[in-house]
């Protein structure tokens, strides 16, 4: 598939609703057969995954739509969302040396807080599966909790830069993907992986009730997050549950890190020798009571022999 022979449109809005959600309503009758990037100053009614509102301020945020009509291989459409990801990723390295992670499944990290998310969806019309990309990237004003690009270079973002390369890379991106497959983009994402390696808890989405726990491994080929759970086996995670991060570790996510743990062979041949250790200390320590007693039965025997006699 040739990009160059495909029209791009770009539409900028001083304000709107929401990007993602004029795109949606409008495709058929404003941008039917091309490749159209909404881009906003402004959003009032913003929204993220999960139908999670996404707050945003006036000319602070990158706030877009790409609305991609020419993508037919439909065994990769839930890999878009991690590899938009990780091309964001990519592009705050290129541009500002940040080393950023991708949260699954949609959250782009700095330093531990969501610096910005992506909102991936589709429908068939006809013959055409249209994909709306959306992108909100907090550039010099965050909610509290999170952050933003500004707050972590220490100076100021050149927006239009930032914006003009995205949209580059983006859709470039895109027809990467369709063409090539999830496989070229799997190894990088799986070396960003927010909390790789760490126990997490995943939520219900909307009880946000934890469904279960596990060590982040990794993105399968199918794109599939893998953790490993308490009976040491591994699992695929369910896309409508949410990843959650708790630094309190309770009673029972003690056990799922040490089982882990004793998968590995030379972990299991060091808490032996602790075990060992142990145990020589426990003897030790009942026979120097033992013999403490046993001293002090004799002593008090030798007295009362002499008290006798």
């Amino acid at each position: 598939m040739d990009p160059q022979q495909h029209k791009i449109v770009d539409i900028l809005f001083e304000e709107i609703d929401s990007t993602q959600t004029h795109a949606t309503k409008e495709y058929q009758n404003l941008y039917k057969g091309q490749i159209t990037v909404l881009r906003a100053l402004h959003q009032t009614a913003g929204r993220g995954q999960f139908d999670r509102k996404w707050e945003c301020q006036s000319k602070r945020n990158i706030l877009t739509t790409i609305i991609f009509p020419y993508f037919t291989n439909l065994q990769y459409l839930k890999n878009i969302t991690p590899v938009i990801g990780y091309t964001i990723v990519k592009l705050y390295k290129e541009l500002y040396n940040l080393d950023a992670e991708l949260k699954w499944v949609n959250d782009i990290e700095l330093n531990s807080k969501k610096s910005g998310g992506i909102l991936t969806e589709s429908e068939q019309i006809g013959d055409e599966l249209v994909l709306y990309v959306g992108i909100g990237l907090n550039v010099n004003w965050c909610i509290q909790g999170a952050t933003c690009l500004e707050e972590n270079t220490g100076k100021e973002v050149d927006q239009e830069e930032l914006f003009q390369k995205l949209r580059e890379r983006v859709i470039k991106t895109l027809y990467q993907l369709n063409e090539h497959g999830f496989e070229m983009f799997r190894e990088g994402i799986n070396q960003i992986l927010y909390r790789k390696g760490q126990l997490c808890d995943f939520v219900d989405s909307k009880t946000l009730e934890i469904v279960y726990s596990g060590i982040v491994e990794e993105l399968n080929k199918n794109g599939d997050l893998i953790i490993r759970g308490q009976d040491g086996l591994s699992r695929v995670v369910d896309p409508n549950v949410r990843m959650k991060y708790d630094i309190h570790i309770s009673y029972q996510r003690k056990i799922i890190i040490f089982q882990n743990l004793y998968q590995n062979e030379n972990f299991k041949k060091l808490f032996k020798l602790l075990l060992i250790s142990q145990y020589i200390q426990m003897v030790y320590k009942l026979l120097k009571i033992s013999i403490n007693k046993l001293w002090e039965m004799s002593f008090s025997n030798r007295f009362s022999s002499i008290d006798t006699s």
